[in-house]
C-alpha cells in the first residue's frame, strides 16, 4: 500500500536574486487565485520572460492563505508525461507502495487539503494535463499554478500571458530620472552590479542602457545575460554589439538548467518542441520585420494550407504572438530576439534567397497603389499603413537594392510620397541615394523618378542645389524617352527648390511652365504646382495672381478628395489674407489647415500651418503665444531634419521682431522651451486655440519663474503624482510632463522631484 509521509515538510526554492517589478502582475495573480471558482491558473509567455521566477513570488505570497501548505514542482529534467506524478508525489512527501496507483495516493493526501500546487516548465510534458484534471475534479480545496510556454487547454483554465517588462520610449525626450524608474534598467543595473560592483546608472549612460533594454525586448533573461557583460564591455560598446543578440546572451551562470544559459538555446528548446511543419512556418515567418498579417503569410509561405494550423501552434508555444491592429483584424509578430533565432534557421535549413524575393514581391504588391492613394481620400490609411509596415518595406528595400534593383526601384516609387510625408527624409533619400547608385539596370522612367525624389527629399532639407540638379537629371531622363509628364514633375522638382531658396523669379518661371504642362497629363501635378505658384505670388505680394492660383488649386483638391494637397495650399492661402490685412479670414484658413493636420500629422505642413498661426498671434498681440508656436514648429522641423527655409525666413523677418518687443527676453525663452516640449497634437490645438488667446505675464515674483502651467504641474508633485498621472490630469503627452518637471528643476535649482515639492510647500506656492 501507498503511504503518505507522515512528515511532510514542503519548502519552496529560495531565489538568489531579488524580484524587479512584477507588482502589477502579481497583485492580479492573487485576486484571481482569491475567486472560489478559479482553481487552474496558467501563466504563458515566451522563454526568458521571467514565468517562474513570477510563480515563486506569488507563491511566497499566498502561503498564509493555504494552511496546508505550497508545494513546488520543477519539472524542467522531465522529459516523459508518466512520470509528471512521481515528481508530484515526491514534492508532497507521498511515498509509492506496490499495491496501488500512485495517482490514488496524491488524491487521497489532497482530498482535504488545503494547498496550492505549482507546477513549472510543464510545456514539454503537456499530455500529463489529464492528471491535472484529474487531482483537481477530485480535491475540491486544492488549487494550481502552472508556468509553460504554452496553454494546456483545459476546462476552467485562465490564463496570464507574462509580457517582457516595460521599455523607455527612446523616442521620447525622457530625463535621466524617468529612466531609471523602469523596472527593464532597474534589473539590467542589479545584474550589472553583480557582474562588476562599481557599475552604475548615469546620466551619460542611462540612454545606452535603456537603448540595450530596449533592443533586447525588455526580456529578462537576456537583460540579464547582456548586463553579465559589463564586466568586459561599457554600455556603448555592449550596445553596438547587440546587431548580433544571440553571439552576446551567452554565458549564463552555470547552476541554472543549460536551457537558460544561453538566448539561444532558450529560444531553442521552444523551437525543438514544436512539429515540424510548425518549425518550417516559423522560420518563414521571421522573414517579417515588425509583423505581418495572415495574407502576408499566405502569399510568402509557400504552404498556405499549413498556416492555420502552424499559426496556432506557434501562438501557443508563445514564439509569435497576436495582437489587434487599427481596424480590428489580428497581426502577427515576434520578438526580435526570437525573430533573430528564425532567420538563423531560415539560413541554415531553407532557400532564404526565395522566400526573401517572395517577401520583397509581396511588399511590392501591397503597396503598388500607394502613390494613387496617398493623392486621394483614402491618404491618412496609407500613411498609417506606411507607419505599421514600416519595417517590412526596408527590409524588402534592402533585400532589393542588392539582389533585384526593379523592385527597389519600384518600391520607391511605391511608398517614396508616404515617407516623404511622414518625414522620413533622412532615410527616404538614403533609399534613393543607394539605388541609384546599383549597377543592376533599370528603366529611364523609374530611375528619373527616383532622381525626381531624391531632388524633392534634397530640396526638403535644404539642400536646395542637389534638389535642383538631381530633377533636372530625372528631367533629361525622361525627355530622352519622349515621358512628358515625368518631365513635368522634374520642372515643379526645380521650381520647388528655387521656390525654398528664395528664388522667386525663377520658381514662378519654373511654375508657370508646370502648370502649361501639367493641364494636358496630371491634374495631381496641377493642382500642385497651382498650390506653390500661388505660394510664390504671395511673398511677391502678387495678390490677385496668387488668389486665382490658390482658389483653383484648392477647388481641384477638393474635387480630387486630396488632403495632404489641402494641407499644404490652405496655410499659403491663410498667409494671403494675413498679407491684405484681413485677420478673421487667416485665422478660419489656417484653422482649416490644423483641423486637416489633426488628421495627418504631416509633420513638415504641420510647422508650416503653426508657424503662419504665429504670425496671426503676432498681429494679434499675444507675443507668448508667438513664441510657444514658433518653438513648437522648431521641434518639429528639427525631428524631421528640416530647416527654415529662404522662403520661410522672409515671414520670419517681417511678423518675429514686433512680436520679441512686446515681451522680456525670459519669458520669451519660457514660452519657446514650453513650446519645444510640445508633442504635434497639442502645437496644433494650441495653433487653434490663437484666435480667443490673450497676453498674459509668464513670469511673476512669487512662483520663482515659474509658468502657469508649471505652477500647475508643482502642485501635482506635491501630490505625489508621477509623470504619466500628472499628464492625465492635465491632459498633456508623458513627454510633455516630463519636460515641465525638468524645467522646473533646473528654474529651481534642486535635483529631485522631492526637493521640488518640498521648496513649493515651504514658499507657500501650494
Amino acid at each position: 500500500m501507498l503511504v503518505a509521509s507522515s512528515d511532510r515538510s514542503i519548502r519552496l526554492p529560495s531565489p538568489l536574486t531579488p524580484l524587479v517589478g512584477r507588482d502589477r502582475e502579481i497583485a492580479e495573480i492573487e485576486r484571481l487565485f482569491r475567486e472560489p471558482f478559479v482553481r487552474l491558473l496558467t501563466l504563458t509567455g515566451s522563454g526568458g520572460v521571467g514565468k517562474t521566477r513570477l510563480a515563486l513570488a506569488v507563491a511566497e505570497r499566498l502561503q498564509d492563505e493555504f494552511r496546508d501548505g505550497v508545494a513546488f514542482v520543477q519539472l524542467q529534467t522531465i522529459g516523459d508525461p508518466n512520470l509528471v506524478i512521481s515528481a508530484v508525489a515526491q514534492a508532497l512527501g507521498i511515498k509509492e507502495a506496490a499495491d496501488e496507483p500512485l495517482i490514488w495516493s496524491i488524491i487521497a493526501e489532497l482530498r482535504s487539503d488545503k494547498i496550492l500546487l505549482v507546477l513549472d516548465n510543464f510545456e514539454q510534458v503537456l499530455p500529463a494535463a489529464t492528471f491535472v484534471t484529474e487531482v483537481l475534479s477530485t480535491c475540491p480545496r486544492l488549487k494550481v499554478l502552472i508556468t509553460s510556454r504554452s496553454l494546456l487547454h483545459l476546462s476552467g483554465e485562465r490564463a496570464i500571458e507574462v509580457e517582457p517588462l516595460p521599455l523607455p520610449d527612446l523616442k521620447q525626450a525622457q530625463t535621466f530620472h524617468e529612466i531609471e524608474q523602469f523596472d527593464s534598467v532597474r534589473l539590467f543595473v542589479a545584474n550589472a552590479r553583480q557582474a562588476r560592483a562599481e557599475f552604475a546608472l548615469t546620466p551619460v549612460n542611462s540612454r545606452d542602457v535603456a537603448a540595450i533594454c530596449t533592443r533586447l525586448d525588455g526580456l529578462p533573461l537576456a537583460i540579464e545575460l547582456a548586463a553579465a557583460r559589463v564586466r568586459i564591455l561599457s554600455p556603448p560598446a555592449l550596445l553596438a554589439r547587440l546587431e548580433q543578440r544571440l553571439q552576446v546572451l551567452t554565458a549564463g551562470p552555470r547552476d541554472v538548467p543549460s536551457r537558460q544559459q544561453t538566448m539561444r538555446s532558450t529560444i531553442g528548446w521552444s523551437y525543438d518542441l514544436l512539429p515540424l511543419e510548425a518549425q518550417r512556418l516559423f522560420r518563414h515567418l521571421s522573414i517579417f520585420v515588425g509583423g505581418c498579417t495572415l495574407d502576408a503569410i499566405e502569399a510568402v509561405y509557400d504552404r498556405s494550407e499549413e498556416v492555420l494550423d502552424g499559426l496556432s501552434a506557434l501562438i501557443d508555444h508563445s514564439l509569435v504572438s497576436q495582437v489587434a491592429q487599427p481596424d480590428g483584424s489580428p497581426r502577427y509578430s515576434m520578438l526580435e530576439t526570437i525573430r533573430e533565432f528564425g532567420l538563423e534557421q531560415l539560413a541554415d535549413l531553407d532557400d532564404i534567397e526565395a522566400v526573401q524575393r517572395r517577401h520583397a514581391e509581396y511588399v511590392l504588391r501591397s503597396f503598388e497603389n500607394a502613390e494613387v492613394g496617398l493623392f486621394g481620400p483614402d491618404a491618412t490609411l496609407w500613411i498609417a499603413r506606411s507607419e505599421i509596415e514600416a519595417g517590412n518595406l526596408r527590409s524588402a528595400l534592402t533585400w532589393s537594392v542588392e539582389y533585384d534593383a526593379d523592385i527597389a526601384f519600384q518600391l520607391i516609387q511605391a511608398i517614396g510620397s508616404c515617407w516623404e510625408t511622414l518625414g522620413y527624409y533622412r532615410e527616404a533619400r538614403r533609399w534613393c541615394d543607394l539605388a541609384l547608385a546599383s549597377r543592376q539596370p533599370a528603366t529611364p522612367a523609374l530611375r528619373g523618378y527616383t532622381f525626381f525624389l531624391a531632388g524633392f527629399l534634397a530640396t526638403s532639407q535644404g539642400d536646395y542645389a542637389a534638389g535642383h540638379d538631381l530633377s533636372e537629371q530625372g528631367y533629361e531622363l525622361y525627355e530622352s524617352i519622349g515621358d512628358h509628364r515625368g518631365a513635368a514633375w522634374c520642372l515643379y522638382g526645380m521650381g520647388r527648390a528655387a521656390m525654398w531658396s528664395a528664388d522667386l523669379d525663377r520658381a514662378a518661371q519654373l511654375y508657370e511652365e508646370t502648370v502649361n504642362a501639367a493641364r494636358d497629363v496630371d491634374d495631381r501635378l496641377l493642382r500642385s504646382a497651382l498650390g506653390n505658384l500661388g505660394a510664390v505670388y504671395v511673398l511677391q505680394r502678387r495678390a490677385e495672381q496668387a488668389d486665382r492660383c490658390l482658389t483653383e488649386a484648392i477647388a481641384r483638391a477638393e474635387q480630387a478628395k486630396h488632403i495632404v494637397g489641402l494641407g499644404f495650399i490652405f496655410p499659403e492661402y491663410a498667409l494671403l489674407a494675413l498679407r491684405q490685412g484681413d485677420l478673421d479670414v487667416a485665422t478660419q484658413r489656417i484653422d482649416t489647415a490644423l483641423e486637416i493636420q489633426l488628421r495627418l500629422r504631416d509633420p513638415r505642413y504641420a510647422s508650416q500651418a503653426i508657424e503662419v498661426a504665429a504670425w496671426i498671434a503676432a498681429l494679434r498681440g499675444i507675443p507668448s503665444r508667438v513664441a510657444q508656436l514658433l518653438g513648437a514648429a522648431s521641434s518639429l522641423r528639427a525631428a524631421i531634419g528640416v530647416r527654415i527655409p529662404p522662403m520661410t525666413q522672409v515671414y520670419y523677418d517681417e511678423y518675429l521682431p514686433q512680436a520679441q518687443r512686446q515681451i522680456s527676453p525670459a519669458a520669451w525663452d519660457d514660452a519657446w522651451q514650453a513650446g519645444c516640449g510640445l508633442s504635434l497634437e497639442e502645437a496644433i490645438l494650441l495653433a487653434r486655440a490663437t484666435e480667443t488667446a490673450t497676453e498674459a505675464p509668464l513670469r511673476t515674483e512669487s512662483d520663482a519663474g515659474l509658468s502657469r502651467r508649471e505652477v500647475e504641474v508643482i502642485h501635482l508633485l506635491v501630490e505625489g503624482q508621477s509623470n504619466q498621472e500628472i499628464a492625465t490630469t492635465l491632459s498633456i503627452s508623458p513627454h510633455t510632463a516630463a519636460n515641465h518637471v525638468t524645467n522646473i528643476m533646473n528654474k529651481l535649482g534642486v535635483s529631485s522631484r522631492t526637493a521640488a515639492a518640498t521648496w513649493a510647500v515651504r514658499h507657500k506656492i501650494v
